[in-house]
């Protein structure tokens, strides 16, 4: 009695005439071990092109970013020289990090929402709210970290 072998791939009976690769310890059409490579050298290629554009847009992120932080130091000096940010004490406020709920950036002037983290700087005259890239941005300008 003759064994029939299958192809475990595609399920399809191996003729002795077929074209047979093996797979581990198992045989395999060899146009299934083909089809199954062709699918894996052009998801490759697609995955070659999103790297490049991810890359692509990682970089234009960074360059808006760096933009994004040197407006917000711009918009922390003049803040400072107007008088409604506090400047450099010789030592830093007590300060407390929340969800935003809706208070005004006194940097930025914008609403300060939730999900986004807020900033309360706690003076004896009050508090000040920023949204806490802001507040990232006054206390390296205050403190003229680069």
């Amino acid at each position: 009695m003759v064994q029939t072998l299958t192809c475990p791939l595609c399920f399809q009976a191996i003729a002795a005439s077929d074209r047979v690769a093996q797979d581990g310890d198992r045989p395999v059409l060899a146009e299934c071990l083909e089809r199954r490579a062709q699918a894996a050298r052009d998801r490759a290629t697609e995955l070659v092109k999103t790297s490049e554009q991810l890359l692509a847009h990682a970089d234009v992120l960074a360059r808006e970013a760096d933009v994004a932080v040197a407006e917000a130091r711009r918009l922390v000096r003049d803040g400072i020289a107007a008088g409604t940010l506090p400047r450099a004490g010789h030592a830093p406020p007590p300060f407390v990090g929340v969800t935003g709920d809706g208070s005004l950036c006194a940097d930025c002037g914008e609403a300060i929402r939730s999900p986004k983290m807020m900033m309360t700087l706690n003076y004896l005259a009050g508090a000040v709210r920023l949204h806490a890239v802001c507040f990232e941005a006054w206390h390296a300008e205050i403190y003229r970290h680069p």
